[in-house]
């Protein structure tokens, strides 16, 4: 009889154990969808904010290739009118 006894006992310690598991189990998986969705909304933030910073060297850089594209026209027209001058001079 006291092995039965025991034996229930022992079945009752496992039984809330496997219980306090459990809960501990969902606890953590709760916290971990909850990490998730905002890692993921962290990663969508910075996306954006990577495109929009992306975006905004494309137009520096646009427009540094135009400012180079009109001062090299200016330097060749500037270098052909200092040739005129200098052929005329002659």
């Amino acid at each position: 009889m006291l092995h039965i006894a025991g034996l229930l006992q022992e079945n009752l310690r496992l039984g809330e154990e496997l219980r306090s598991v459990k809960k501990r189990m969902d606890q953590e998986r709760q916290q971990f969808h909850s990490d998730i969705r905002r890692l993921e909304s962290t990663t969508e933030e910075l996306q954006a904010q990577l495109e929009r910073t992306v975006e905004e060297h494309r137009s520096v850089v646009e427009d540094y290739r135009q400012k180079i594209d009109a001062l090299e026209k200016q330097l060749k027209s500037d270098k052909q009118f200092i040739e005129v001058l200098h052929n005329s001079a002659l």
